[in-house]
């Protein structure tokens, strides 16, 4: 779940685009307002490309797929069991 101040962030972001307002004017009001707990550049831009898209929640999707370290952690070890039966394989012909 995301915190207020992302939230708060988020609501004026949305009303600030409908009213053609670009990411970087919209940006420089976060960090008066906000400070160093302000989004970022690259955040207040994806956010304002979805609102102009028509998205109305203010929530991020719930992500549902295995974080992608848990996925790359398991790949070498799958790797190396491959490798093992090829080299048992050449030695034994």
């Amino acid at each position: 779940m995301a915190s207020n101040l992302k939230l708060e962030q988020k609501s004026y972001i949305k009303i600030r685009m409908l009213l053609d307002i670009g990411p970087k004017d919209i940006l420089i009001d976060l960090e008066v307002v906000y400070g160093d707990a302000s989004l970022s550049y690259t955040i207040v831009k994806e956010w304002a490309k979805r609102f102009r898209e028509g998205r109305e929640l203010l929530e991020d999707v719930e992500r549902i797929e295995r974080p992608r370290s848990a996925n790359t952690a398991v790949t070498p070890l799958k790797f190396a069991g491959e490798w093992k039966k090829i080299l048992i394989s050449l030695l034994k012909s």
